[in-house]
């Protein structure tokens, strides 16, 4: 005896298979997030505080419970240098050099920065093409009082903009992970 499956019936059983493989399929995929990451971001960093300078024109934002400490007066050869964080983990430094003077000055140091290592990366608000630098070593000097040179672990970002250098670093430090810095990075940004 030779039954046939109705046809509504037939149709459905498809449609369930397809629809099966389908739900597998789009489970089996990484999920990517539906929103926007600076979307993300402005949620997570809606009660911090706002550094912003409308001389060096930038503002970032940064955890409420950071320091931020303007001690380019203290320094020789940066317009600015802005330290935020408990353990100075973060410096931003605005210098009137291009990357390829900075390059050129930091050849014959004990750090140089070798240009073949800079990654091309995006960073900030409005994603600001930059050159992103990860060095871990020994420092240039011996810490103070001690002929001990301490090892140093940090990341730099070097943006171009409008004549000036500006350098974004991150020294890698147990009480700022690396998760914090991202999201300070995330919310920077030029007030042209």
């Amino acid at each position: 005896m030779n039954k046939k499956i109705p046809i509504p019936l037939a149709i459905l059983i498809i449609v369930l298979v397809i629809a099966a493989i389908i739900g597998i399929a789009i489970l089996a995929c990484p999920k990517i997030p539906k929103s926007n990451s600076y979307v993300q971001t402005q949620n997570e960093t809606a009660d911090w505080q706002t550094y912003r300078n409308e001389e060096y024109g930038f503002e970032i934002k940064y955890p409420s419970n950071f320091i931020v400490d303007d001690i380019a007066s203290e320094t020789a050869n940066y317009i600015l240098l802005l330290e935020i964080g408990d353990a100075f983990s973060i410096g931003i430094e605005k210098e009137i050099y291009t990357l390829e003077q900075k390059i050129e000055d930091y050849r014959f140091s004990p750090m140089p920065i070798p240009k073949e290592e800079l990654e091309e990366v995006v960073i900030g608000q409005a994603n600001y093409k930059a050159k992103k630098w990860s060095y871990e070593g020994l420092a240039e000097d011996p810490e103070p009082g001690t002929e001990e040179v301490p090892i140093i672990n940090f990341t730099e970002y070097f943006i171009e903009h409008e004549g000036n250098l500006y350098q974004i670093h991150y020294y890698i430090h147990p009480l700022l992970p690396e998760e914090i810095f991202n999201q300070v990075l995330s919310t920077f940004r030029f007030i042209d």
